[in-house]
């Protein structure tokens, strides 16, 4: 099962990325797309590790909620996940795209 689904993950991550959002205390939000991170298998634990420049607006939100999701898109986001790596959150507000249902 671990491995379909790093199969798959990989295979999405690569065409057309994953979605990592992250959100405050306050429960705002951010998405943000992300083309890399590392998925395997540490200490017998699954783990997908990512790293967010602090530079990226979606870091201030990992960092004050001190946790994040990374998303495996459906068929058919793309859409949503090329505006997402395309246009910032400090510039619009990316979960407000009608694209994603929260």
């Amino acid at each position: 099962m671990f491995d379909e689904f790093a199969v798959e993950t990989l295979q999405k991550l690569k065409d057309p990325g994953l979605l990592l959002v992250g959100a405050k205390k306050n429960g705002k939000r951010n998405v943000m797309t992300i083309g890399w991170g590392f998925v395997g298998v540490m200490w017998r634990r699954k783990v997908f590790v990512v790293l967010v420049r602090p530079s990226r607006f979606t870091h201030e939100f990992v960092e004050d909620g001190g946790e994040f999701t990374v998303n495996v898109p459906d068929e058919g986001m793309e859409k949503a996940v090329a505006h997402c790596g395309e246009v910032s959150g400090r510039d619009i507000t990316n979960s407000r795209n009608p694209n994603f249902i929260w």
